[in-house]
């Protein structure tokens, strides 16, 4: 594997310093610690992002609200397919996704 360059490897250190919580304003024993989630549809055809954020953390039933929101939003637009790309983090690789995606793709 090719080691980053200096000025990519410099601007994802600025980047993880930008994105990294801040330990003043959210303490590590906070009794009732604050999550957001943003969902994102890129749909390059339109020229758009469809974006939705959620209170709270990632889990299966809120991807699957979030696949189910996009598949309408296309098929409004008359397209038959959504292509999929993402890693293999819990809630996208669980059993009830798959189960959803399982029964959307075969009309169960």
């Amino acid at each position: 594997m090719e080691p980053l360059r200096p000025a990519l490897s410099a601007r994802l250190e600025r980047e993880r310093a930008v994105l990294a919580p801040d330990p003043a304003v959210v303490a590590k024993d906070d009794p009732d610690p604050k999550a957001i989630s943003c969902y994102g549809l890129f749909v390059p055809e339109f020229k758009e992002t469809w974006l939705r954020f959620v209170d709270g953390r990632p889990v299966s039933a809120i991807t699957k609200r979030f696949l189910s929101w996009c598949s309408k939003g296309l098929e409004a637009a008359g397209k038959k397919v959504l292509v999929l790309v993402w890693d293999n983090a819990s809630w996208h690789a669980s059993k009830e996704v798959r189960r959803w995606i399982e029964a959307s793709t075969t009309g169960r």
